[in-house]
Order: C-alpha cells, then structure tokens, then sequence
C-alpha cells in the first residue's frame, strides 16, 4: 500500500546519483543547481486516502505537492507560478509501484518519478527519469536515488539507530571503487559489489567531450566597437591636447557594462531565452557605442543648442545603421523570404554599401558642424573604412557565411565505409540541440560493428577535426567543414542549416577516396566515440526512444467532443463552393481561394489538384520530417499524447487510424509587425475505402501545454484537408483546405489579406515538395 512511504525521509548521498545533470538538462542556471546540491533536504510523505502529499523541507523553506493517485492528468501550480501537467498512479502489480508523470511547462519536457520500498520498510528507491521534447532529439536521463527514513526529531537514519552494519563498496561503471569508512576510521570489508547507476548515454558522451575554450561571442564586431571606441578617444585627445582619466572612464565603463550585462542577462535567462538575446546583443553593443560617444561629448561641455540638436541627429542616424547591422547579421531580416539563405545573400551587400555611403556622409556632415578632429567625424570615417575592410575579409579570408550552395534537399543519404577487415561505419549527424542555453550541439548517430550510439558534439569540435586531418592529408583532399559565422546563432531556421551542412560534410569524409586512412585515426575515433564502450545494440536503441502517454478516458471523451464538433463544421465548408457565408476570392497558383468573415474573423478555404494519389499524398502528410518543405512558417511539432482511435472512431462514425495531441509552434510571417503563433491542436486522420483521407484539426485545452510569453496562443476552431480522388483525372487528387482560427492578438488588417491567399494554397506546396522528391511515399494502407 501506498502508505508504506509515510514517514520522513532523506537521501542516501553515498548509494544515490547526482540530480545535477538532471537539473541542467531541465535549462536551471548553474547557481541554482550548487544551491540544490548542496542543500541538506528531508521529504516529508503523508498518505490521506487517494491524496500522495510531498513536502521537502530545509533550512530555507518547505515546499508541498500533492498528487492525486489514479485520478487522471490534472493541472497543478508549482510555487514558483508554473503550471505543470501531473499523473500519479499505484499499481501493486509493478516493479515500480508507485509512479508520478509530470509534463514541464514552455516545451520543456517531462519527468517521470517511480518509487519502491526496499525490504525491511526503511528504504524506498526512486528511479527518476527526464525525457527532452520529442524534437530534440536527445535521449533520456535516467538516475536513481536511495532515501532512508530518518527520526523526525534527530534527523538521525531509522536504520542507524537499530542496527547499523558495514557498509560495502560501491564499484562504479568505469571501474573504480568506491571505499566506505565504518566511523572508526576503519575501513570496512566489502561484503556486497552494487553497480551505481548512471545517466542517459549521451549525459557521459557529452560530460567526456573537451570544452570549447574560446568563447564565439567575444569575435570581431567586438574588436570592432571597442576599436571604435578607442579611435574615439585618441581624436579627441588630440584635440585637447590632453586624455583625461574622466574621460576615458566615460567611455569605457559605459561600453564595457551594457555589453556585459547583456550577456549576464541572457546566460542568467532572467526571462528572455538565449536565442532571443542573440538577435538583439549587437544592438545594445551600437547603443553602447552610442552611450560612450554621448558621454564623452557631454563631458567636453558643449553647450550649443544647434549643435545638441545636431549630434541628436548624428545620434539617430548611428542607431539606425547599427540596429540594421545587428538585425541583418542575426538574420531577422530574412523571416519573411522563402529562403533565408539567398536572402541574406542578396541583401549582404547592399547594406553593407549602404552603411559605407551613409557613414561617409555623416563624415562629411561632422566634419562641417565639429571639424576634421571631432571624434563625431572621426568615428563615421571610422564606419566607412571597416565596412569596407569587412567585405574584403570576407570575400578573401572565407569568413562568409552566404557562401554554401543553396539546396532545396541537402540530404545526400547516410553512406557506409567498410575498412579492408570487413569493418562496417555508418555515421550521421541527425539533429541539434541547445545545450545551457549557452551554445549550440550537433548529434552525431554513429553504427559501427553492430553496435550503435550517438554523441554530442559542438562545431567548434567539427573545425578542429578538419584541422587535424588537415594537418594529416592536406587540405586540397579534404571536404570543406562549413563556413564560421561572425555570431553565435542560437535560432531554430540556422541550427537546421547546419545540421544539413555538417552532414554533408561527414558524408562527404564517408565518401572521399581518404575515408578509410581518416576514420582508422584516433582523433577520428576520439570524435566519434569508438572504443569508448558507449555501443548498444539496435534493438536496445529502439527500447530508449520515448514513448508518448496514451489520454485517460475522462480526456479521451472531452477530446471526441471537440473532434466531432470540428468534423460536422469542416464536413459543412467543404460541401459547398460558394454559399453558406463562403464567398469566392480569385484563383491564386491554379488553386480556387475562397473566404468567410464571421465574428470578426477571417477563414479560408482553397480547393486544388495534386497529380498524385490521395493515399500517397498523405502518407507525405503523415511524416513530420517534410513538413518545413510545404510550410514555410512551421517551427517545430512536440507531441503530448495519444488519443484511442476506437473512441474516436465511434464518435466520428469514421474509420480513424490515427489521433493525438500535440503542440505545435510557427514562426511570424511578418517578423517587424506580427509575433510568433503556437496552439496546443487535436488532430485525426479517417482513411475510407473509396481511397479518400480526411485529416481533422481543432483547438485542444490549454492545460495540455500552458501558454508561454515566447507566443500567442491561437485557437482553431476547426480545420480540415480532404484528399478525394479525381474522378475526372484518375490517379490525382482533389484537396479541400478549410482553417477557421482565432490567431489572436492584434494584426494589422493588410496582413490577414495578404496572408489570406497563402493559406489557401496548400495542395500547391505539396504538389511541389512532392515534386522534388526522387520517389514518392509508398501508399497509406486501407484498412
């Protein structure tokens, strides 16, 4: 019975891992993990009937969760204000017989917390487990704690004061031995050898990896703001005649603290995600500029109205240039480009000319108003001449991140390289993560001998790796490793680019006539992590993937509700052309686009062709990797739970072969105007003998994954594809697209237009992704 953990209890730190790489992994700063660490905490368990109640008390504080057994999923407040998603079940018959689910808030992922009782009633252990959102890619984390009763009063082991017998070693994966002491001081003979539990896999891949000492932001924009900031001074020195102490600390102290405050507040997280302090970073080192250039021409004691009211505009104009700066380098000002790549490209140059002729001219205008020393003149000249110098390293030194080939599929398939001992080695790097929300990680899937794994390592580890082969074989025999970028990207659209691109360049190693000398070296195997006993079978890889909860019946009939309802609306739109409150707007991209204003909201619906089969059609639908090919705004899907298709099969009256929630976030079409979107959505897919798919989309309760200040939550009130077949053109497909959503927020009217005509062309998108493809999916099966 559950009651059986009613007591005081704390941890047994010599028997139990770490939580430090748990606590990391959830995103908690590194001083909060040291707090935890070292904080001696009791757990207080009460059992009131169904009631599981947790109280964990220090010296600090207590704070109390109570978790209601076999009741459901129900939504409870954390101290702290976030809402987290928990399920506590008793099952007598498991292993684990008490088990808490909980699902962190903002896409954070889940927990899972299961606890036994030892033998003798004075010991329980707990197996936590941490599993990242389904779309990073990372493996669990697994650890396991012991706690011991202890006296509430004493604080002193339960176990301690009966009896208390020696202590075995404990012999830790790697081999060592872990000696414990009797309080003699004597040592005390092992009569038992416990194998200490570890974490995930790529925990102790990553922890092994040598760090990356240079830290990517302190780069050249650096040196160039600090240069400038300099330069600044010397011309005014040689104006007065004299560098004083004032003002160089003036300057400097300005400079130097908005830049490192910026940096403190985006590795502290104090409410703003790394990557969105990326994309602003450069603009607060401009303003620092500004703010030293200000200060400095304050301290001269220029009291002139014309020229305050002038240098105010000088001002403005350098904000200008810099807020440019900083937005092109970090590439917002690609959001709204079909391919930011070539965006980039594109624009790069012009706006690298334009900020040469505009500093030129704010020269010339300083030059007139404060004369040819005046550090206004001097910094503009300043402006111009580094613009110039930065297209030439550019162009000549290969630090020019627009110069990778553009590729609607950059994939070139996973190739294998077998050495003269029959040796097979298969390596693949298949997906990023943000790692402490400090920098960015690659994994890197690799087979070798029957055995796979995978490891985690950072671009810098990919440039040292091509240096050192360099170094071996030259550098004309070598694929090239992607090119540096001036800033640390931390944004989604950037890490996927680079994910292709160190892909190929490890398939490019696979496939170069070297590649059976380069991955029989060290540094190779070192990368790869062969030989570092981290195998695992197939099968064992296939048993660590996370599996997705199953909604209880209380969710499952709710959930049916909201389906049916969104089904008999899509049923009603798609059935007629015109009518109904639906008007027709053009024919946009050969599709016909149709929209209805109802409660002051705007809906869409495109009816199209695709020259492929309904069944194959969807099967492209159904895989989650291809849908950034149809969708230009799609950012990522992370999965909550599954839904009983039979339930929802019997409520539809429809043969349902797939159902589930999940949450799903996009990116702003207009990035300077409208923000980001997300929705937590229900969906189901009805496959009907005839061969028509009808794919079904509402709105699932915000308790499922509570809004986050990163989005607007949007509502879909009901959505829905139809792929029919042709009966006019066999073996093609007639696609109705309905979206009737509140997106919430408020967007400018010309936007929704604009948009309007976009969100009707879907079955044109898929005609093109599909198009691109060397074979089509092979067909949903009927049931």
């Amino acid at each position: 019975m559950a009651s059986e953990f009613e007591g005081t209890w704390k941890v047994d730190l010599a028997n139990s891992d770490s939580i430090e790489p748990m606590l990391k992994a959830m995103g908690v700063g590194w001083k909060i993990r040291k707090i935890v660490t070292m904080l001696k905490v009791l757990q207080k368990i009460q059992v009131n009937g169904d009631e599981f109640i947790v109280k964990n008390v220090s010296k600090h504080g207590e704070d109390s969760t109570t978790h209601l057994m076999n009741a459901g999923s129900r939504v409870i407040k954390t101290n702290r204000g976030d809402k987290v998603i928990d399920n506590c079940t008793w099952n007598s018959k498991m292993e684990f017989p008490l088990k808490i689910e909980a699902i962190l808030p903002n896409n954070k992922g889940a927990t899972e917390d299961h606890r036994k009782v030892l033998e003798g009633g004075n010991k329980f252990l707990q197996k936590l487990i941490y599993k990242f959102p389904t779309s990073s890619g990372s493996e669990d984390i697994v650890m396991k704690r012991v706690f011991v009763r202890v006296n509430e009063e004493t604080g002193n082991p339960v176990e301690e004061m009966i009896e208390k017998p020696p202590v075995a070693d404990v012999v830790l994966e790697n081999g060592s031995v872990l000696v414990h002491r009797h309080p003699s001081g004597h040592v005390v003979e092992p009569k038992k050898a416990v194998r200490a539990p570890v974490s995930a896999v790529h925990s102790s891949i990553s922890q092994s990896s040598d760090p990356d000492k240079a830290p990517k932001s302190l780069d050249l924009w650096v040196v160039c703001v600090m240069s400038m900031v300099w330069c600044t001074l010397l011309f005014n020195a040689k104006k007065t005649g004299v560098l004083s102490r004032r003002h160089t600390l003036a300057a400097s102290v300005v400079a130097v603290s908005i830049f490192f405050l910026s940096r403190v507040y985006a590795k502290t997280k104090f409410g703003v995600r790394v990557a969105k302090s990326e994309q602003f970073r450069w603009a607060l080192v401009v303003l620092a500029l500004m703010g030293c250039t200000f200060v400095n021409f304050a301290v001269l004691g220029q009291a002139d109205l014309e020229e305050n009211t002038t240098a105010g505009a000088l001002f403005v104009a350098i904000s200008g240039c810099g807020y440019i700066m900083a937005r092109v380098n970090t590439g917002l000002m690609a959001a709204c480009a079909d391919s930011p790549l070539t965006a980039l490209r594109e624009l790069d140059p012009k706006v690298e000319w334009a900020i040469t002729v505009i500093s030129i001219l704010l020269s010339s205008v300083s030059y007139n108003y404060f004369g040819l020393w005046s550090p206004f003149t001097a910094l503009f000249a300043f402006c111009a001449l580094f613009s110039r110098f930065a297209m030439w390293y550019n162009t000549n030194l290969g630090f020019d991140r627009f110069t990778q080939e553009e590729s609607t599929d950059k994939s070139q398939g996973t190739k294998t390289c077998t050495d003269k001992e029959g040796k097979t080695l298969t390596v693949k790097v298949s997906g990023h993560r943000i790692f402490d929300d400090a920098y960015a990680q690659y994994k890197v899937d690799v087979s070798y001998e029957g055995e796979s794994w995978s490891v985690w390592r950072r671009f810098s580890q990919f440039d040292t790796l091509r240096h050192e082969l360099r170094r071996m074989f030259g550098h004309g025999r070598l694929p090239q490793v992607p090119s540096k970028t001036w800033f640390s990207h931390l944004d989604e659209d950037f890490l996927d680019e680079r994910t292709l691109e160190l892909d190929e360049f490890m398939q490019a190693l696979m496939d170069s006539s070297l590649r059976k000398q380069v991955f029989k070296i060290a540094e190779t195997q070192k990368f790869l992590g062969i030989g570092q006993k981290r195998g695992r079978s197939a099968s064992q890889v296939d048993k660590a993937e996370a599996s997705v909860p199953t909604a209880t019946a209380a969710q499952t009939d709710e959930l049916c509700k909201l389906l049916k309802k969104a089904y008999d609306t899509f049923s009603d739109a798609a059935s007629v052309g015109e009518g109904r409150g639906w008007t027709f707007l053009k024919k946009h991209h050969d599709v016909q686009c149709y929209l209805k204003t109802e409660n002051g909201l705007t809906h869409t619906k495109g009816v199209g062709e695709i020259t492929y089969s309904p069944l194959v059609v969807a099967a492209f639908l159904a895989d989650p990797t291809k849908r950034k090919q149809y969708d230009d705004l799609f950012k990522r899907a992370t999965p909550i739970c599954g839904v009983d298709c039979q339930a929802v099969s019997k409520a539809l009256e429809q043969p349902v072969d797939f159902c589930d929630v999940k949450h799903v976030e996009f990116k702003s079409p207009y990035a300077m105007a409208v923000s980001p979107r997300d929705c937590v959505l229900i969906s189901c897919r009805i496959v009907n003998k005839d061969g028509t798919v009808t794919v079904i989309m509402a709105s699932a309760p915000d308790s499922y994954s509570p809004p986050n200040s990163k989005y607007v939550r949007a509502q879909v009130i009901a959505a829905g594809l139809r792929f029919a077949p042709n009966p006019a053109k066999p073996g093609t497909t007639l696609m109705t697209n309905v979206q009737m959503m509140d997106p919430n927020g408020n967007i400018p009217g010309w936007i929704v237009k604009a948009v309007a005509p976009e969100r009707c062309i879907l079955s044109k998108r898929l005609e093109e992704a599909l198009g691109k493809m060397k074979t089509p999916p092979a067909p949903l099966s009927v049931g």
